[in-house]
């Protein structure tokens, strides 16, 4: 079923993947590259405060989610922002290396995850954690993603 960007309600200026009917992807663990390939992505005027991330093993630590499948995952690209009381996040596109699917992470720090009120999931940075809901970026991270994996 092919995949568009809708509107995030309570994020301004982002969206989030939707499938149509259906609404929208929950946990995002197993996103084919074709599907993004062929998404329509809105236009924009700015980044809203997200910047490109370095890939690091810190990183990558800080958005690998504590399971016991030990899937072996490597960054596509990360955004980071920063806010004003020292929380930071991270939305990430993650490969899995055995089957080519990718993974759309979320993940906060501390400071940032004592204001969070949604369902979290440990990481292997115990200081982080990944928002358990679906993802929803600025136009920017969709655009960014669609053209790493055409270009």
């Amino acid at each position: 079923m092919p995949l568009h960007l809708i509107k995030a309600k309570q994020c301004v200026g982002e969206y989030k993947v939707s499938t149509g009917n259906q609404g929208c992807l929950t946990i995002q663990y197993k996103i084919n590259g074709k599907d993004i390939k062929n998404m329509i992505i809105p236009s924009y005027s700015g980044n809203e405060g997200w910047k490109l991330e370095k890939h690091s093993k810190e990183n990558l630590l800080r958005l690998t989610p504590h399971t016991q499948k030990h899937r072996k995952l490597k960054i596509v690209f990360i955004i980071r922002k920063k806010f004003p009381n020292g929380g930071i996040k991270l939305k990430a596109v993650l490969e899995d290396r055995e089957s080519g699917l990718f993974s759309l992470i979320t993940s906060m720090n501390q400071n940032y995850s004592s204001s969070y009120e949604g369902r979290s999931l440990k990481v292997t940075d115990s200081t982080w954690s990944i928002c358990w809901t679906n993802m929803s970026a600025p136009a920017m991270f969709w655009e960014e993603f669609q053209n790493r994996l055409l270009y």
